[in-house]
């Protein structure tokens, strides 16, 4: 079968035409070449180019120009719709493509090989679908979660997610027998060094207190800020005595890591209660119980861990 041939069984016509024509996604044809032999509606809409600017072109010449999301040129040495027919096989992939504008944007391309009567590969179909609207949703929705669910000053998780967390321990504790703690942790006399040094001083006390937390943890442990200067971890699969010790090297961290406002340096201890999660227990109980602990710590004269 001569090239004329091939491109006649490559090009649809007819319903066919219409039906891909009035498709939401971009498609274009190449033959064996990889010569543009289709190109429809959406595919001008999407990328900018009309039918007569492409069809005959070769689609590296300037057109698409598809790269990955790293950044890696696909139209030389790389490129999908070669690795499509050399191989048979459907590809899909997240990608970028080139307006005639000059914008790069985001697409899910989807490469099929076609073939003739006898089976033999002799073009592929590229259908492309622009994620733009759908990756500006996801980001929205991702900012809308973290204003619901992170604390503005230490980017921890604010009191509603940690009391979801805290739930979720909860129902694993009684479903499945997973033991877990809380430390209820207070930075000491934090409204006088607030009151002497600013509110600036008592964010960057805030912050720093929230990263050694942060960094006494296993990454699989929680930790949220439950309002003011309190700090709540949640750690799971552990024992009385190592929540314990956890909580004394919190209080240790915390202790030996003065903060330098106005090249003064601020000393800062906090009071720790912990305990472990039972059976009966809800959010509520749980979370009063490791804060009366927490202010026994206090009248035991600050800077301890009281369990």
């Amino acid at each position: 079968m001569n090239g004329a041939e091939n491109e006649r069984m490559l090009v649809p016509d007819g319903i066919f035409r219409d039906v891909v024509d009035g498709l939401q996604e971009g498609v274009y044809i190449v033959d064996s070449n990889r010569k543009i032999v289709f190109w429809n509606q959406a595919a001008e809409r999407i990328s900018g180019f009309h039918a007569d600017e492409v069809i005959g072109a070769s689609c590296p010449e300037n057109i698409l120009n598809h790269v990955d999301e790293g950044g890696r040129p696909l139209c030389y040495g790389a490129c999908h719709l070669v690795a499509a027919m050399e191989e048979g096989i459907e590809l899909e992939e997240r990608l970028f493509i080139h307006r005639k504008d000059g914008r790069r944007i985001p697409v899910l391309s989807h490469v099929t090989p076609i073939r003739d009567e006898q089976g033999v590969v002799i073009g592929a179909s590229e259908s492309f679908l622009d994620t733009t609207t759908q990756s500006a949703s996801i980001e929205t929705i991702m900012r809308f979660r973290e204003i619901a669910l992170l604390d503005r000053v230490t980017r921890l998780g604010n009191r509603r997610y940690t009391e979801t967390t805290v739930l979720e321990r909860l129902e694993e504790l009684r479903r499945y027998g997973r033991p877990f703690g809380v430390l209820f942790v207070d930075i000491d006399a934090f409204q006088k060094i607030n009151g002497i040094y600013g509110r600036q001083a008592g964010d960057m006390i805030l912050k720093a207190t929230a990263k050694t937390i942060r960094a006494s943890l296993r990454p699989f442990d929680f930790v949220g800020r439950w309002g003011g200067d309190e700090f709540v971890a949640v750690v799971v699969n552990i024992t009385a005595r190592e929540l314990q010790m956890i909580g004394e090297r919190i209080r240790r961290l915390v202790q030996e890591s003065p903060i330098i406002h106005a090249s003064t340096p601020i000393k800062i201890t906090a009071s720790v209660g912990a305990t472990l999660a039972k059976g009966g227990d809800t959010v509520s109980s749980l979370l009063k119980r490791a804060d009366g602990l927490m202010h026994r710590s206090k009248e035991a004269g600050r800077n301890c861990v009281t369990a």
